[in-house]
């Protein structure tokens, strides 16, 4: 017995060391927050410097306040806890938050033990703390600069203490339990059902009335205090300008008009759409929580506890105890169930914020049952007839939970050392532009963009989040906010595109600072846009993808199976290993077509095979169908790809249609399959085939071009360059001669200039607004009048007020790949041209002149406009206003 004590209390120190160890050196060496941990760290840094419960940013745009700091709406205790850290320590810094939070998991798990020895036995609470210290979801959680762990531990003390009440039923009991929910409250408003629960069981059991008004004593301390803070800084004893049970999407915590249950109503089609969204929530909850990574295996994102376990929650309820136990775990269990059914995921929007950690309040109660099931035996569920085939049946489950569970903690680490080790994202966008604003910025700047948080960190300047609004609402809340500068990254790229365009299409209002790796910083030189109303095409977008949900049907909200994560980490150590190369060819044999999500596509080989790997996947090959390309001058390229492990981004495939001196003729982009497949939802080893049909230019000239294929991040918009085989697609194309009438042209200004009776000028295309160094693209769209024997030379001048040239460009049509001595008689051609403007030039008003001479002698072509000759035979087309270096 005694050696049966040591073991014991030698495995649990193992356990406790081992959780210390672990989490603590990972909060040492964790110096930065990510994501929302910026919010509560910059809450406890201002707190610490004094400034009360605030921040130097504004995540919330109905928030009144138009300067900083900002003041911060709730959970207090996990910020505050950090402050008194910080003068301890006697200076800020996230290391100290994650050791704090290091802590939390620490005690947490202490109470686990305890718990569980209270509710079952020590082998329970053994296995229980070994399962809870070697979980990657709380050795994460242990270190992060969040509120989850401190209101995780909170809960657990709370709930331990009024077990402790309920046992000896004295005063220090329940004082003691009414302070640790006050704190859990202030950590996490979802403790306000754990206090609902002992309420109910005060009352239940009979206790005292003054063991009652003590409990909940603290607590109304604790609400009155947090209402007086809201009501001083908001005007409100209740705020909150955007309840997340009312957001029928992600995107609508950005609205400037606050979301009512009656406007939820309305978006998502009355009370049925918010009762599907309910249940669909619950249902992508529960299935993200089990993804294990074997059995079980979704997203691409681990959960907290591996499908085996279900049978054993269910195990620990037929274990043999007294009737009182037993009403008490029934109990717990209905609380931990209404946490769920009412605070686990948010109810508004769906499927958006039902990851699996949304579950970790209930996970460490979920883990003591399922070490309660693991010692619960066949003679206490069943006796007689069958008891042999579960006292066979019993032991089998156990292995395979053990099994199970070891597999998924391997999974989960390896995921994450592939992410975080092997694939670093670096530094992104946003962190480096925002440093760059750090050194380069005066310290009074206001910055707007989508992830205040961030950039504040990175920039210590004040930001205020971009709104979700149309330009013009964008630009008045951005002026009465004083913001001076636009910080665009991936996500206004990606998520609001009003934003960008708006920016470009008033180039006098703004002006671009920097750039870096794909995110740009505008100075907001004005808020005078000249017109009564600013809008951009893209503001369209507010009523397109930002749309409704009305008429919400189960199928609108489907799950979809995205990664095998157990074959993504067989991988990552596979990747460890040098891998031989094969050909091409040998790569295409024997791949895997397989299900893209609820479609299904077969893919054939392809007619040219060739390797180019973009980094996550690989371009096995091509094929070309030309049938109508004489006719309708249209081309259809079928590109076959493979993934060579789970992708992670999207990617917008662009196909162009080039001759040797880059000039495109013909373009097609979008992402993998259109709008209804993203290369994120893409499985390992997958081939599919990606589609594109390019229309030629209308009279596109005859004659040998190239296929380019180019890759393009669709956050960084980073073009990415291949390994192995170049990107230009190996077969040259023949593109035969068009057809075309005069009317299927795309000509935007029209002439009928006359060059010797050999040749008519159609008109001329021209891109507008230049400025020094920039390229005036010019398209010249020709007619042949009779056959051509010599080949004539195109000449484009931009002269000054004193006819001075200033630019020029002479060369033979179409790059000299199409001579006049090929044109047919009635044959339309065009021909494209790249004209550099010094970037010496003063600003002010150039004419542009053209016409044609043979190269041998000099002498131009004479030309006649509507019959009248043309001084010098030069046709002058329109004027260009060249603008000034800024």
């Amino acid at each position: 017995m005694r050696v049966r004590k040591v073991r014991f209390w030698s495995v649990l120190s193992l356990a406790l060391l081992w959780n210390l160890l672990v989490v603590g050196s990972l909060a040492v060496f964790r110096t930065e927050p990510h994501g929302d941990e910026h919010i509560y760290y910059d809450v406890a840094e201002n707190l610490y410097e004094g400034q009360g419960f605030s921040t130097d940013f504004k995540y919330d745009v109905s928030n009144p306040r138009t300067s900083s700091p900002y003041p911060y709406d709730r959970r207090f205790f996990y910020p505050y806890a950090c402050s008194l850290a910080f003068r301890l320590n006697g200076e800020a810094s996230p290391k100290v938050c994650s050791l704090l939070s290091a802590v939390f998991e620490f005690c947490q798990l202490l109470l686990l033990f305890g718990l569980a020895y209270i509710l079952f036995d020590c082998r329970t609470a053994l296995v229980a703390t070994l399962l809870y210290s070697v979980n990657p979801w709380y050795s994460y959680l242990g270190m992060a600069i969040l509120t989850d762990m401190a209101a995780i531990c909170l809960y657990y003390a709370c709930l331990l203490s009024f077990l402790y009440y309920l046992r000896k039923r004295t005063d220090l009991g329940i004082g003691l339990s009414s302070m640790l929910f006050a704190l859990a409250f202030l950590a996490r408003e979802e403790a306000i059902l754990l206090g609902l629960f002992i309420v109910i069981a005060l009352v239940l059991i009979r206790s005292p009335k003054r063991h009652l008004l003590w409990f909940l004593g603290p607590f109304l301390v604790a609400f009155l205090a947090r209402g007086w803070y809201l009501y001083h800084a908001f005007g409100s004893f209740t705020y909150n300008a955007q309840p997340l049970s009312v957001l029928p999407y992600w995107e609508s915590f950005y609205s400037l008009e606050p979301y009512t249950w009656s406007r939820y109503l309305e978006d998502v089609g009355s009370v049925g759409g918010a009762i599907t969204i309910r249940l669909v929530n619950y249902l992508s909850l529960i299935k993200n929580f089990f993804s294990d990574g074997v059995i079980f295996d979704t997203d691409g994102v681990m959960g907290i506890m591996p499908l085996s376990a279900l049978p054993f929650f269910i195990l620990a309820y037929l274990r043999e105890f007294n009737w009182e136990k037993r009403r008490f775990l029934i109990a717990l269990g209905l609380l931990f169930v209404a946490q769920v059914l009412f605070t686990v995921s948010y109810p508004g929007y769906p499927l958006t914020s039902t990851e699996s950690r949304h579950g970790q309040l209930i996970a460490p109660f979920l883990m003591i049952l399922v070490s309660a099931g693991l010692f619960t035996g066949s003679d206490e569920l069943m006796k007689g007839k069958g008891r042999g085939l579960l006292h066979r049946a019993l032991p089998v489950l156990k292995v395979i939970f053990i099994a199970n569970y070891v597999l998924f903690c391997f999974i989960f680490l390896t995921v994450n050392f592939d992410r975080f080790v092997l694939r670093p994202s670096g530094t992104s966008e946003v962190t480096k532009i925002s440093k760059w604003s750090r050194e380069h910025l005066p310290q009074t700047v206001v910055l707007m963009t989508r992830k205040p948080q961030w950039v504040h960190y990175y920039s210590d300047r004040t930001a205020i989040s971009a709104p979700l609004a149309s330009f013009a609402d964008m630009t008045d809340y951005a002026e009465r906010h004083g913001v001076t500068h636009i910080v665009i990254s991936h996500k206004e790229r990606s998520w609001r595109p009003n934003l960008l365009p708006g920016v470009l299409a008033y180039p006098a209002n703004f002006r671009l600072l920097h750039e870096e790796d794909g995110a740009q910083i505008y100075e907001v030189l004005s808020y005078d846009f000249g017109d009564k109303e600013v809008r951009v095409a893209e503001d369209e977008y507010l009523n397109s993808y930002v749309n409704p949900l009305k008429s919400l049907e189960w199928e609108t909200l489907p799950m979809r199976k995205r990664h095998d994560n157990l074959s993504r980490s067989l991988r990552v150590w596979e990747r460890l290993w040098a891998e031989g190369k094969r050909s091409a060819q040998e790569r295409w044999d024997g791949v895997k077509y397989g299900q893209l999500n609820w479609l299904y596509k077969i893919v054939h080989r392809p007619d040219h095979c060739l390797e180019a790997d973009f980094g996550e996947f690989r371009l096995l090959g091509y094929s070309l169908d030309t049938n109508v390309l004489e006719d309708e001058g249209v081309l259809d390229v079928a590109l076959y790809w493979q993934s060579l492990e789970p992708v992670e981004e999207d990617y917008i495939i662009v196909v162009k249609l080039v001759n040797d001196v880059y000039h495109v003729w013909g373009e097609s982009q979008g992402k993998l399959w259109g709008d209804e497949f993203w290369a994120s939802r893409w499985a390992e080893d997958l081939v599919i085939g990606d589609s594109h049909r390019i229309e030629l230019l209308p009279a596109t000239p005859p004659g040998l071009y190239r296929l380019e294929v180019n890759v393009i991040d669709s956050h960084s918009w980073q073009i990415l360059e291949p390994d192995g085989e170049v990107k230009m697609l190996s077969e040259p194309l023949e593109i035969p001669r068009s057809s075309l009438s005069i009317e299927a042209l795309d000509v935007e200004h029209s002439l009928g200039a006359d060059l010797g009776g050999k040749v008519r000028l159609l008109g001329y295309n021209i891109e507008s607004g230049f400025r020094p160094g920039d390229n005036i693209h010019l398209t010249l769209f020709w007619q042949c009048l009779e056959e051509i024997e010599q080949s004539y030379t195109v000449f484009i001048h931009l002269v000054d007020a004193g006819d001075g040239i200033v630019a020029q460009k002479d060369n033979p049509p179409v790059d000299g790949f199409y001579p006049t001595t090929k044109w047919e008689v009635g044959e339309i051609v065009r021909d494209q041209y790249d004209l550099v403007i010094p970037s010496d030039v003063p600003s002010g008003e150039y004419r542009l002149t053209m016409g044609m001479y043979l190269a041998e002698t000099g002498a131009r072509l004479n030309v006649l406009e509507d019959g009248v000759p043309s001084p010098d035979n030069q046709i002058l087309l329109q004027p260009v206003a060249v603008g000034g270096v800024e």
